[in-house]
């Protein structure tokens, strides 16, 4: 039953994930094919393109090429032009995984590009270093050794600044114990007088 739909829809991704990250694709295609009212509904509150990109997924796991591209270039227009960040940096870096799939590596590079300019946009360094790290890896099975190496060090680069920025955060927080711990000991000399 479709009553309180709304709130069932972070379930239903939820759930359609675990299918995924469980490597069982099939069940996923089950799942989502189980229950038409519950995918029609999800079209008519705009998540269609988000159930193409899903289905792009489901059956690249399959490796059902020609359905996973199918399904990829159709939600590609609002991953491009619509979604968020993030939503955008997965299908990229989904759609890339296709690709290599495939065996087409440029095609792949392409789109993790894409990923990558998303990442910039955003900000997130740990993206950009995700990024740059499988631009390596893609840019190598495309024959392309200058931009692997590129790739691998800005990735290398972005690392060093992530374990920097995680270290100052130790240095911060160590800070701000130690300032507690003065702080407790002062209040409790006070307390004593």
């Amino acid at each position: 039953s479709l009553k309180f739909a709304a709130m069932k829809i972070p379930g239903y991704l939820a759930l359609l994930n675990r299918y995924l990250e469980a490597k069982r694709p099939q069940e996923a295609l089950g799942f989502f094919n189980g229950n038409a009212d519950r995918r029609n509904y999800l079209e008519q509150i705009g998540f269609g393109n988000v159930i193409d990109h899903a289905y792009g997924y489901i059956y690249m796991d399959l490796d059902k090429f020609d359905s996973a591209q199918k399904y990829f270039s159709r939600a590609k227009p609002f991953f491009e032009k619509v979604a968020d960040n993030t939503s955008r940096m997965i299908f990229f870096n989904h759609l890339s995984l296709l690709n290599v799939k495939m065996g087409k590596y440029s095609t792949a590079v392409e789109a993790l590009l894409l990923a990558k300019q998303t990442a910039e946009q955003a900000n997130n360094i740990e993206w950009q270093q995700s990024i740059n790290h499988q631009l390596d890896s893609v840019s190598q099975l495309a024959g392309d050794y200058k931009k692997a190496s590129y790739f691998s060090g800005v990735s290398a680069k972005l690392k060093d600044t992530l374990n920097t920025l995680g270290k100052e955060e130790d240095i911060l927080q160590l800070q701000i114990s130690d300032e507690q711990q003065r702080q407790d000991r002062l209040a409790a000399e006070e307390a004593e007088k």
